[in-house]
């Protein structure tokens, strides 16, 4: 595990915190925006909850998380290929909750 991995670990936002906030954002957001709001909403929701609970989960920073492709993705180890700053390389193990 890389030094800036390594740093995170024990600081990431999961178990009942994660799982709350996620259960929101699937059931109970779209109540709390407007109509046009709500069809894209929908229509993004399974991407955009995946792509919040690997962000919650790992500790990517946005630009990191933005770069990745599901070919950076391996569930059955746990981990995620990224690009850092100055373009090195990491892998980074994503938590369960």
């Amino acid at each position: 595990m890389h030094y800036r991995a390594s740093q995170l670990e024990g600081k990431l936002f999961l178990g009942d915190e994660t799982k709350v906030f996620l259960e929101f954002v699937e059931h109970d957001y779209e109540k709390s925006i407007s109509n046009r709001a709500r069809t894209s909403f929908k229509k993004n929701k399974v991407r955009d909850l995946a792509i919040l609970s690997l962000f919650l989960s790992s500790g990517l920073r946005c630009a990191e998380l933005v770069g990745i492709n599901l070919n950076d993705l391996n569930l059955e180890t746990g981990k995620v290929r990224v690009m850092r700053k100055e373009g090195k390389k990491d892998v980074v193990p994503i938590a369960h909750f």
